[in-house]
């Protein structure tokens, strides 16, 4: 056979791989827990995957002075005209959309949620917070304004923001929470456990349940961390009908853990 046709064989006869089920059954392998708070611990902050889901996503912000001409000019405004006035139109280096202010939002976290000692319960009441636009001359970096600004949390609950802002619909105030919310959880099922354990040899005539720095010694060490999933088989046909039967036992005992990776630590 000419190398072509071993090439060809090569490839009828590659095998087949299944690829990973990226929505298993109450999985939240890949979300973003908008708890973020490690109880006792509440001064560090994990929120560092939120300013990434934020990061990620683009508001609808048009002014009221552009009520009329954000939609002339295939979006450059009045006085647009591809051949003759090609840099001529009123929304020139203009925007209408802008990014997220992660900080603002991330604010009503805390003020919402955990100083009143609560957390989120479901990843919907993400819609029970506001997401902060920032100002479209700061977020593009174009020395023309566009006549917006980025609000306070205030603003927002009070409509001003949108009072300013009237020409964007509700589906356009409604789409970043619509990209949002898939990528959120407040319940993970996934962890990453750090551990060190030690072999401890008592001293002789020592008392095994306590620890004697002046006769007990550690003569070995292993430290490492492992990745821990908890997970529902879908296929348990333990599991009731929880659409039919309202009384039936909570979802929680049905859970099964499974190691996903380990590493040694051998600095």
């Amino acid at each position: 056979l000419s190398p072509k046709d071993h090439l060809i064989m090569d490839l009828f006869w590659m095998p087949v791989v299944e690829p990973y089920a990226i929505s298993e059954t109450l999985s939240t392998a890949g979300k973003i827990n908008m708890n973020y708070q490690i109880l006792p611990f509440s001064y560090i902050k994990r929120s560092t995957g939120l300013y990434g889901v934020f990061k990620s996503e683009v508001m609808m912000t048009v002014p009221n002075k552009h009520a009329r001409d954000y939609k002339s000019g295939q979006g450059r405004g009045f006085g647009y005209h591809w051949k003759y006035s090609p840099y001529a139109g009123t929304l020139q280096q203009k925007s209408m959309r802008t990014f997220i202010v992660a900080d603002k939002t991330l604010e009503q976290f805390e003020t919402e949620k955990f100083d009143k000692n609560e957390i989120f319960k479901s990843a919907t009441e993400i819609c029970d917070i506001f997401l902060i636009p920032q100002d479209i001359g700061e977020a593009s970096g174009f020395t023309n304004k566009a006549g917006t600004y980025t609000p306070t949390v205030a603003q927002m609950k009070s409509g001003q923001y949108n009072k300013d802002h009237q020409v964007v619909g509700d589906n356009g105030r409604e789409r970043p929470y619509a990209d949002i919310y898939p990528r959120l959880t407040t319940k993970s099922n996934t962890f990453k456990v750090h551990f060190r354990a030690q072999v401890i040899r008592k001293g002789k005539g020592q008392n095994p349940a306590t620890w004697d720095p002046e006769y007990d010694q550690s003569v070995g060490e292993y430290r490492g961390s492992t990745v821990v999933e908890r997970y529902i088989d879908p296929n348990d046909t333990d599991i009731p009908d929880y659409a039919t039967n309202v009384d039936a036992t909570s979802i929680d005992q049905f859970y099964r853990y499974r190691v996903l990776n380990t590493r040694r630590f051998s600095p």
